[in-house]
């Protein structure tokens, strides 16, 4: 009988733990969906501004063709005026050979100028093409992100509402089975109090001097700070936030998101666990805490919660990881 209601606690236990994890994922999916925003408008910002880049300079060269374009309609005229055999007969004109000679360079100073007025303005008929073409490549990369960027974010939105609805099942599984949670909250409980007679031995003032005591003591200051997606200071810390910060405070730099901080120090068994170890769970890891001794750990759990002690009981624990 004693076994039978074991076992039932245990499943109970493990029932909510599966909860836990599921909103923990959702955790996740909504940080790896804020930092894909706000990556896609950054770039929302760039494109804008190459497009205004691109409008710009299709602005002066428009500018300098319309100049280029006054006069060489001048240089029609004018070649009208003299007929089609002006150059010609500005030479023929000539009264003596300095004259001719003379003549001659001024022709050719006139057929230069032609020639390099209808190239340039040429040119920059073929440049006004392109720039325009490459202000409508912009501007259709700017749409494509911006429906990119509304996409992810209905995406966001209808993750937070499944989490909501997650959490409210999960506090109606707590209030059912409160009995069972009660008597995982004694052995937390203890826990607590061992972190605390710790903390009086060592005068309540933690130093950035590391020992796993310290670590541990400094880790439980942050009891209750309110768990915010995408959190890393007081304020409000996610999962990884939380464990970044604390390691910070003793000179040691952890990576940003969880399942990179996995990759980090050495692998630590589940019996072989020494307080301030990282704790990881899910598969793949989307969770990380840290080891307080007496089976527990602390962490930032998820949304809606606040820092706190919780037993290591969860079935989707996967490794500690010793970073000294």
């Amino acid at each position: 009988m004693l076994a039978k209601s074991k076992a039932n606690y245990q499943a109970i236990l493990d029932k909510i733990d599966t909860i836990e994890s599921n909103i923990e994922q959702l955790d996740n999916d909504v940080e790896d969906k804020l930092q894909l925003i706000a990556e896609t408008n950054v770039k929302i910002t760039k494109t804008k501004n190459d497009v205004k880049v691109a409008q710009k300079a299709i602005d002066n060269t428009s500018k300098s063709i319309d100049s280029e374009q006054a006069a060489y309609d001048e240089r029609l005229r004018a070649m009208y005026m003299n007929g089609p055999t002006g150059y010609l007969e500005l030479i023929l004109d000539s009264k003596s050979i300095l004259d001719f000679l003379e003549r001659y360079e001024l022709a050719k100073s006139i057929m230069r100028f032609d020639t390099n007025l209808i190239h340039s303005l040429e040119n920059k008929k073929k440049t006004k093409v392109l720039q325009k073409a490459t202000l409508v490549e912009k501007q259709n990369s700017l749409v494509a992100l911006q429906n990119k960027s509304k996409s992810q974010l209905a995406q966001l939105n209808a993750t937070k509402v499944k989490q909501k609805n997650l959490i409210a099942y999960l506090k109606q599984q707590e209030n059912k089975y409160k009995q069972a949670i009660d008597a995982q909250n004694a052995m937390i409980n203890e826990t607590l109090k061992q972190i605390q007679a710790i903390a009086k031995a060592m005068g309540n003032h933690p130093s950035g001097k590391y020992s796993s005591d310290a670590l541990v003591v400094y880790a439980a200051k942050f009891l209750g700070v309110r768990y915010v997606w995408g959190g890393t200071t007081p304020s409000g810390f996610d999962c990884s936030g939380f464990t970044k910060y604390v390691y910070a405070h003793f000179g040691i730099s952890l990576n940003r998101v969880s399942r990179d901080q996995a990759n980090q120090g050495t692998r630590v068994a589940k019996q072989n666990l020494k307080p301030g170890d990282l704790v990881f769970f899910g598969n793949p890891i989307h969770h990380v805490g840290i080891y307080v001794g007496n089976n527990s750990f602390i962490h930032a759990p998820r949304t809606g919660d606040v820092v706190r002690i919780s037993a290591l009981t969860r079935s989707d624990f996967r490794f500690g990881v010793r970073l000294r």
